[in-house]
């Protein structure tokens, strides 16, 4: 099942700090940028959807990756406002409540 999520400028700035936050915290590969299959599938959608302006339509694995990259990035320093509202948003898109999150806070 994929969920149809719409997506703005900002939210796929945020996605791509957490992305590249998460590369940051990885081991050294040859360049230090490892790009695992579920995570190149997701990227891939996301970079489609930001250059057609259209709805991405994530599975609920998809957002489960891009919680887990906010999560990492995350643990390492505060949660920001745009932060908060894309991760509500994601959480929602399955039908999930941020309240039930403890380390997705604003602090």
């Amino acid at each position: 099942m994929f969920h149809e999520v719409t997506l703005h400028k900002n939210d796929f700035r945020v996605m791509r700090a957490w992305y590249r936050g998460n590369l940051d915290y990885a081991g050294r590969f040859g360049n230090s940028e490892a790009l695992f299959p579920d995570d190149a599938i997701v990227w891939r959608k996301l970079n489609r959807a930001e250059k057609s302006g259209q709805p991405v339509p994530l599975s609920e694995r998809n957002i489960e990756i891009i919680l887990l990259w906010a999560e990492e990035t995350i643990s390492h320093t505060a949660m920001n406002i745009d932060e908060f509202n894309l991760v509500k948003k994601l959480l929602g898109a399955i039908g999930r409540d941020i309240e039930d999150y403890s380390h997705f806070t604003l602090r």
